[in-house]
């Protein structure tokens, strides 16, 4: 077994109508986007399910970074935009950003400005402490996995938060099946060692009482609707029962008379 790294993980939230500015800004501050390579990351490519590598690790499939790397910033922000997944390096440091707005940052040393921008949420808005960094030893291809387990908590503490919000419950819904369809139900490795280890990462972390939380939330939000939406058929349902009385009763009276 190789020598496992010791990692300070801070997560951060992403103002989601601002990420191709945030992208653009870590350019321009001198990070660049991890190409990673089937060779010299082989144990990477090789640790995650083809379906995680599609989700977190799409530069694989860049076959001349060179040229990449020659694109403009805004071009290759833009890129970015289209995935659910990037991460950016600079001088050891690691962001690792994700499309619905939650990023982490891996590394003892990150630039004020970026922590601080304008482009960044206030994450104790989701009940987790701003200051709040998550330690852990591990060998480099594990920590992508402890992140998408800590991806999967601060994702759900959000849903769970915004999900409160009945004016976005079909945008937070959409959010929530995404969330399910596209990483929730899939599984990260097919080693069970470390599939042992991301259950014990997950039971720690309390992610299937948020599930659970957020699910029912989803559920009884779901029922108050439909019932809205009933009783708002049953008053437009009498009320023109009762225009129909009144033009009835009138045209009686004219046909009386």
């Amino acid at each position: 077994m190789e020598s496992e790294n010791k990692y300070k993980i801070k997560p951060i939230l992403i103002n989601t109508k601002y990420y191709h500015e945030f992208y653009q800004k870590l350019l321009i501050t001198g990070y660049k986007i991890k190409i990673w390579n089937k060779k010299t990351d082989s144990k990477i490519f090789k640790y995650y399910l083809p379906v995680v590598r599609e989700y977190m690790f799409w530069t694989f499939n860049i076959k001349d970074s060179k040229e990449f790397e020659k694109m403009d910033v805004e071009t290759r922000a833009a890129i970015c935009n289209n995935y659910k997944c990037t991460a950016f390096e600079k001088d050891g440091t690691l962001i690792i950003c994700f499309s619905t707005g939650i990023g982490f940052v891996i590394g003892d040393e990150v630039e004020k400005d970026i922590i601080e921008s304008n482009y960044l949420q206030d994450i104790e808005e989701i009940n987790i402490d701003k200051s709040k960094i998550f330690k852990i030893s591990a060998e480099e291809e594990e920590i992508y996995s402890y992140i998408l387990v800590l991806y999967k908590f601060v994702f759900l503490s959000k849903l769970d938060k915004i999900m409160e919000n009945k004016e976005m419950f079909n945008r937070n819904r959409k959010l929530f099946v995404d969330f399910v369809q596209d990483i929730y139900t899939k599984r990260i490795t097919d080693n069970a060692v470390e599939n042992k280890k991301i259950d014990e990462w997950e039971e720690k972390l309390g992610i299937e009482k948020l599930y659970i939380s957020v699910e029912n939330k989803f559920d009884l939000f779901y029922k108050n609707t439909r019932l809205d939406s009933h009783d708002s058929m049953f008053r437009i349902t009498i009320i023109l029962l009762i225009v129909l009385i009144i033009i009835g009763t009138i045209n009686l009276g004219n046909w009386i008379a």
